[in-house]
């Protein structure tokens, strides 16, 4: 226990002395401890006219600027009595705080009975009073911010994130209802903005994603989350039940028009619904066969693509025919396409995602496919069609597993796993792989924002780690799974070194020397050859060896309006360059320059851009213009039979040997 001396305040007022009165006792741990009573008492004589409350205390009292803990105050009822330790014991314990959903702010905490007040309230401190009781700023600080959560009883306060029209932070509360958020699906929970003119903003609890004021649900969201909901619809899994027409009309006479009536429940099974041998069965013969899976919920008849969007209707519902989901009774598949596989498939066999991971493809819907004249018979594009048919016949099996809840998911994988090695032993066949690795499930559950990614590829692509398939060890096999964190830090790819960029030469005309691959190949990473701008150069023939006959070497500045990080060395090495071209070539109308070491034929022309070809660079000194040409300098155009390297913002222009005759004419 502390001392009288360290109880003992030497600041305290005059009317204030130390008394110690057994009678007295904390209500929360019964100890008994001094207290602080007035001189000159009342005649009305009650605790709190009596005795000190936390409102009269003052941590300014003593030397170390803290209230002693083993120190009593009346309550704010002003008729129990608290020590300093416990409500610091009360205030900072958040995994039981006083303060919740219920109470916003500390009470009374008298055991026996709820202490309140004439009108029924709990006898509460103000948060003020409580700041007494932190010692450091810390304490007060995560004692405010907790309570802060709960300053509004059954709702739960929320900022807004977003940058107000005045770029400004907009910080506005919006509350949540607690109902609402408990019951409310992940990605229908979408708040509204409402209190700042500035902002008005519409945007989903879980992700932030703005949602405009057409859609009252964040797809993102529920699509990233759907199975783990057990009343959730699965919309890959379909039931097995044939919907029979109904006849609408009133006389038999007229039968012929009939309506299918029908609701998602008629052929959806929720993913409560689904159990472990409904889902091997419908994989199972989906990796059989492909028109077992894609087949109309409705009247089960198998759908088959001809030409253009992947988005099949009939009965008037979607199915996508890259990884077979069913869409919505309502929106069908409106906010499920994308162009590269990024959180959503393909649309169109043309778009970016076939052209990146389907090398092979070379169809044309509208010539040599279509639903006219039927599928593609073209030998050279076999091998793309079977390519594009294998990755689909893959995502229909990998989103379907995924689809499915935690519950039974990885059980089903390893029976599939199992029946497809038992079979391809048995068959010669290569089932197996058709299945996507476990890994792949473990990570898409762990980062939903991969969930919706089209392929295994793309999930691995965009968390930046390697394919399993690349490793061996310790994927020796599809079923290995290991810890998320643990691969993502193991296996993580490396970001290359950036290229040195080697010095050229200030006599880039006069030396031959400067074509050699040093020098050339930090310029000619991801370029484009063109001879005479039109004909593309073979991408396997040696770009060096291409122009090993050259003789002379012209840079020319071209027009880019964007450039990456990477090109900027090589914009300024190639400015600094054009400089000393323009100054050799002043000099050179000037004075004798002196000839070089080896024979060169003369250079026929040069070609130097307009000045308006080299805009000034953002967050870059402005590059200097080009400066006129002395007026007995011809004007000459670009030779056509030059070869043109362009990469990204430049040109490398190399010129052969010209023949006499065009020589002569230049």
């Amino acid at each position: 226990m502390n001392s009288d001396e360290d109880i003992i305040s030497i600041n305290i007022p005059m009317s204030w002395q130390l008394v110690f009165n057994p009678d007295l006792s904390c209500c929360v741990c019964y100890q008994e401890y001094n207290i602080y009573q007035a001189l000159s008492v009342p005649e009305t004589q009650n605790y709190s006219t009596t005795y000190t409350s936390l409102s009269d205390l003052d941590s300014s009292w003593w030397p170390d600027g803290m209230i002693p803990e083993e120190l009593l105050f009346v309550s704010t009822c002003g008729r129990h009595f608290l020590c300093v330790r416990c409500v610091r014991k009360l205030i900072h314990n958040y995994e039981n705080h006083p303060i919740n959903e219920h109470n916003t702010h500390f009470y009374c905490p008298y055991p026996f009975q709820d202490c309140l007040t004439p009108a029924g309230n709990k006898n509460i401190f103000d948060h003020n009073l409580i700041k007494k009781m932190c010692r450091t700023e810390t304490e007060w600080t995560n004692y405010i911010s907790y309570a802060n959560q709960y300053a509004f009883p059954g709702m739960t306060p929320f900022r807004c994130p977003f940058l107000a029209r005045d770029d400004n932070l907009c910080d506005t509360i919006i509350l949540i209802d607690n109902e609402e958020l408990r019951n409310t699906p992940i990605g229908e929970l979408i708040l509204e903005c409402t209190q700042s003119p500035l902002c008005n903003k519409r945007f989903c609890y879980y992700c932030r994603k703005t949602i405009n004021y057409f859609h009252n649900v964040c797809y993102d969201c529920k699509l990233s989350h759907e199975n783990e909901i057990p009343n959730a619809y699965n919309y890959y899994f379909n039931k097995s039940r044939l919907l029979t027409d109904t006849i609408s009309n009133a006389t038999e006479e007229s039968t012929s028009c009939t309506t299918l009536h029908f609701e998602e429940s008629d052929y959806l099974f929720k993913n409560g619904e689904i159990s472990s041998q409904i889902a091997q069965e419908q994989i199972i013969a989906l990796l059989h066969n492909v028109n077992s899976f894609i087949i109309c919920p409705v009247c089960k008849i198998s759908l088959y693509k001809t030409e253009k969007c992947n988005g099949l209707s009939h009965h008037g519902i979607e199915r996508c025919y890259a990884c077979g989901r069913i869409g919505f009774r309502s929106r069908g598949l409106a906010e499920h396409w994308n162009n590269y596989g990024i959180e959503g498939c393909f649309r169109f066999d043309h778009e970016a995602f076939v052209k990146r991971y389907v090398h092979n493809f070379q169809c044309n819907d509208t010539i040599c496919s279509n639903h006219e004249c039927g599928d593609c018979q073209i030998p050279e594009h076999q091998q793309g069609i079977y390519d594009i048919q294998h990755t689909r016949h893959k995502a229909y099996v990998y989103h379907s597993l995924k689809s499915l809840s935690k519950n039974i998911k990885y059980d089903v994988y390893e029976y599939l796993h199992n029946y497809c090695s038992q079979y391809d032993s048995e068959n010669n066949t290569n089932l197996i792989d058709l299945l996507p690795y476990k890994q792949t499930l473990v990570i898409t559950d762990a980062n939903k924002k991969r969930f919706r990614d089209y392929t295994e590829d793309i999930v691995y692509m965009n968390i930046g780690t390697f394919h399993p398939a690349y490793l061996s060890n310790p994927f020796s096999n599809k079923q290995i799974t290991i810890d998320v964190d643990h691969f993502l830090q193991e296996y993580i790819i490396p970001i290359p070194e950036p290229i040195e960029q080697t010095p050229v030469s200030p006599n880039l005309l006069y030396r031959r020397q400067t074509l050699s691959p040093e020098v050339l190949q930090p310029l000619l990473e991801s370029v484009e050859w063109r001879v005479n701008n039109q004909a593309l150069i073979d991408n396997d023939q040696d770009l060096i060896e291409h122009f090993s006959n050259n003789q002379d070497t012209i840079l020319q500045s071209q027009p880019s309006d964007e450039l990456s990080e990477i090109d900027l060395s090589i914009r300024s090495s190639a400015t600094e360059m054009i400089n000393r071209i323009i100054q050799e070539v002043e000099t050179e109308q000037h004075q004798q320059v002196p000839p070089s070491p080896t024979p060169l034929p003369t250079i026929p022309s040069i070609l130097l851009p307009p000045p308006r070809l080299l805009p000034p660079l953002r967050l870059l000194p402005p590059i200097p213009r080009f400066p006129p040409l002395p007026p007995r300098i011809p004007e000459v155009s670009r030779p056509p039979q030059l070869p043109e390297i362009r990469f990204n913002g430049y040109s490398l222009i190399y010129e052969n040997d010209p023949e006499p005759e065009a020589e002569h004419e230049n």
